[in-house]
């Protein structure tokens, strides 16, 4: 049986939780629909250095966002995994590593964008390289960019599986969000296989099978910030 202290306790991580999470999709989105899909033309070096060169700060922005996202990721990890381990301990450890190692590659990503950044922006490499040269090698950068960004993706479908699965065996939140979080899940990794396997995967086939994804993730966001959790007493399943 929960302890009134207790689900006042986990009423409060929650919306934390729910704060770091809006925080996380508002950078999220910024980075990924008002900089990159904006500036990056793939195929098209010229244009991209055309773009980038001109908004220079807003790139480098999108890079500093990078930098905070891994970081929000595992206080986020941090509060689910404080939240649901007296549901099960073990399902909320793995949850707790799909973060920290998705966080990890994310932070580390960060680099081939700053690579991109330093040959659009170095007058250094210009005078080493033919500036014919740049807007190729940094554009292969964004590229790799890209594929490792997506690689770190399938640990946030994981993590999206364990918290589905999580919010299924409590009784703090709604089971539809639990149901919604597990599909969530296959969206996300068949629109991964998606980008990796058919090369003519188009953004706009992406948004479709993502749309699942981001019902789930606004929903859990939503309710975390205006419900936190159940404050009734529930009985949990215990991790054997």
């Amino acid at each position: 049986m929960i302890t009134k202290e207790k689900m006042l306790s986990n009423k409060k991580t929650a919306r934390i939780a729910g704060a770091l999470y809006l925080l996380l999709i508002i950078l999220g989105i910024y980075a990924e629909l008002f900089v990159r899909l904006e500036l990056i033309i793939p195929g098209d070096a010229a244009a991209t250095d055309q773009n980038i060169s001109t908004s220079l700060l807003l790139f480098r922005i999108a890079a500093a966002s990078e930098l905070i996202i891994p970081i929000l990721w595992i206080f986020l990890g941090i509060a689910f995994y404080r939240l649901f381990k007296s549901v099960n301990q073990y399902l909320a450890s793995l949850s707790l590593v799909f973060t920290l190692v998705g966080a990890a590659i994310q932070f580390a990503n960060v680099s081939n964008h700053m690579a991109a950044l330093l040959l659009f922006s170095g007058e250094t490499y210009r005078a080493v390289f033919e500036a014919s040269q740049l807007p190729p090698m940094a554009l292969f950068f964004l590229k790799i960019h890209n594929y490792v960004y997506i690689s770190a993706q399938i640990f946030h479908g994981l993590w999206l599986l364990s918290i589905g699965l999580l919010v299924l065996q409590s009784n703090m939140m709604p089971k539809i969000l639990g149901t919604l979080l597990v599909i969530a899940c296959v969206s996300f990794n068949i629109d991964v296989l998606g980008l990796f396997l058919i090369p003519a995967y188009t953004y706009t086939a992406s948004t479709i099978v993502l749309l699942p994804t981001v019902i789930a993730e606004f929903s859990l966001c939503g309710y975390l910030l205006l419900k936190g959790v159940k404050t009734t007493s529930a009985t949990v399943n215990q991790a054997i």
